[in-house]
């Protein structure tokens, strides 16, 4: 059972590793590529203004430096922090080390504790690597990184799930929701807290059983078995007040 989830633009710097690292082939050509685009074109593919433009050129610049900082630690967006990760024993970590696959468009899919450097890049941005979308540039790696048949849950977005031939695996995909005064709420603020949440409830509960998912009850959420289907997996919970 493999777990995969996006990453995130937000990112937490004050844990680094000082450590060597190796980029992959398809990260490393990607990394030359920045390297050679003039400010302008950076700024013209990122779609970004002057501040963010500052940034990235510091992360690509950085990519000399032996700096790394551990991918679950480095990624702080919405669902990384509803992980709750400080709350987590040593047997759940592990259990994300073995477990969660974070899915990139830098550095491919990569294991939670994969050593890493802060960059700002998705499968959004108009870069691309001879005449391949970054999209098509990474389908054949994400597609060799999970043994056919596998089971796969994906927490994922569509943006970075769809890089795979889901058929290929036993694939459950989640939705989370809220109930607000008889009406159900669905949105991303929702949907990237019940992901957090999730990941946190399978590594502390070391889940390797599908039917064991259905008991997760974090923050108020239950089991929608009649909105569920075999592939797919919902949970609700009452909005806060």
């Amino acid at each position: 059972m493999q777990i995969i989830i996006s990453p995130a633009k937000e990112m937490n710097l004050v844990h680094p590793l000082a450590q060597d690292w190796q980029l992959s082939a398809e990260s490393q050509e990607i990394v030359t590529h920045l390297k050679n685009l003039s400010p302008s074109e950076l700024k013209k593919a990122f779609k970004i203004n002057d501040s963010l433009l500052t940034e990235n050129l510091a992360f690509i610049r950085a990519f000399d430096q032996t700096i790394t900082y551990k991918a679950i630690d480095m990624y702080h967006g919405l669902a990384y922090r509803w992980m709750d990760l400080d709350a987590l024993d040593q047997t759940a970590l592990t259990y994300l080390d073995d477990h969660l696959t974070i899915l990139s468009a830098l550095y491919g899919p990569v294991p939670a504790n994969q050593a890493i450097k802060p960059y700002r890049l998705d499968f959004t941005t108009s870069l691309k690597l001879g005449k391949k979308s970054l999209k098509a540039y990474w389908k054949p790696v994400y597609n060799k990184t999970f043994t056919k048949g596998e089971t796969i849950l994906n927490l994922a977005s569509d943006e970075f799930s769809s890089l795979f031939k889901q058929t290929d695996y036993q694939w459950i995909d989640f939705e989370f929701q809220e109930l607000k005064e008889g009406k159900v709420k669905k949105h991303s603020t929702i949907s990237k807290k019940g992901r957090g949440r999730m990941v946190k409830f399978l590594a502390q509960h070391q889940i390797v059983d599908l039917a064991k998912i259905k008991d997760f009850s974090e923050d108020g959420y239950y089991y929608k078995a009649d909105l569920s289907k075999p592939d797919l997996f919902v949970f609700e919970r009452l909005a806060d007040n």
